[in-house]
C-alpha cells in the first residue's frame, strides 16, 4: 500500500493511465514508478552494477541481499529463473563458485542455501586446526623466556667509584 506523496502520485497517475490503457497491470504500474523515482540515468547505473556485482569479501548472505536489491534493474533476459540463478552463482567467490558451479542448480532458492552451508563448512574448516591449541603467556617472542631487559644502572657505578680509596701521595 503506498503512503503519502507515493499514494498522491499514483492517484493522478492512474486516472491519466487508464486513458492510456484498457487495463492497467503491474508492468505498466511498474514502468511509470520507475519513471517518477529513478531517472533513466540511475536505472542504467543499477543495472550496470547488477551486471557487475562479485561477491568479493562479502559474506554470501550480504552477497544475496545486494543481488536481490539490484535485481529490480536487472535487464529483461535475467527475469528467467535459470538466468536469474546462473547470474548470481557467477557471481559468487572463487573458493565457493567452484564447489556450486558443478551442480547446476537451475532454481534461485537453491543456489543460495547451497553456497550458504559452503561457506559455513569452509569457516569450520579453517578454524579447526587451531581449536585446542592454547596461547603461550609471557613474552613468547624470545621462545618464553620471560626475563625482561635492565636497562645499565649507572648509580652503582658512580657508587663504587666514591667508595675506592684515594691514591696515597
Amino acid at each position: 500500500m503506498l503512503k503519502g506523496n507515493a499514494h498522491h502520485w499514483w492517484k493522478s497517475t492512474q486516472t491519466y493511465l487508464l486513458t492510456k490503457h484498457a487495463q492497467l497491470t503491474w508492468g505498466i504500474y511498474k514502468e511509470a514508478f520507475f519513471e517518477k523515482y529513478f531517472p533513466r540515468s540511475s536505472r542504467n547505473s543499477m543495472e550496470r552494477e547488477f551486471l557487475n556485482l562479485y561477491q568479493g569479501q562479502m559474506t554470501v548472505d550480504a552477497y544475496q541481499q545486494r543481488y536481490k536489491e539490484l535485481f529490480f534493474f536487472a535487464p529483461v533476459s535475467m527475469q528467467e529463473e535459470d538466468t536469474k540463478t546462473q547470474r548470481f552463482v557467477t557471481g559468487l567467490r572463487g573458493s565457493i563458485h567452484e564447489h556450486v558451479l558443478g551442480l547446476e542448480k537451475k532454481v534461485y532458492n537453491e543456489a543460495v542455501q547451497i553456497p550458504r552451508v559452503i561457506e559455513s563448512s569452509q569457516k569450520e574448516s579453517y578454524f579447526a586446526p587451531n581449536r585446542g591449541i592454547k596461547r603461550p603467556t609471557g613474552n613468547s617472542y624470545n621462545g618464553g623466556n620471560t626475563r625482561t631487559f635492565k636497562p645499565f644502572r649507572t648509580q652503582g657505578f658512580n657508587a663504587a667509584a666514591k667508595t675506592t680509596p684515594a691514591a696515597q701521595p
